[in-house]
């Protein structure tokens, strides 16, 4: 008995937790190479993902702009 109190004390307490309190964002740093994109980065990384959103994500992380050069490191979230 004690233990399904104690259960259900947890489950209550986890579900009053927001989620970005639980979540922290993860990046990668990427080294830009000759002729690769935000938009080839946001497809190579997270192909699961809509490539606006990434490459959103990677712009305002990194401090970028649509134009990257080689040799740029850029932070690219991982999930």
């Amino acid at each position: 008995m004690a233990i399904l109190l104690l259960v259900l004390i947890c489950a209550a307490i986890d579900a009053n937790i927001p989620a970005s309190a639980n979540s922290e964002q993860i990046f990668i740093e990427h080294v830009v190479s000759p002729g690769e994109t935000l938009w080839s980065i946001a497809k190579t990384y997270r192909p699961d993902a809509d490539p606006r959103e990434i490459v959103w994500e990677i712009q305002q992380a990194s401090d970028a702009t649509a134009l990257i050069r080689p040799g740029q490191v850029i932070k690219v979230p991982v999930k």
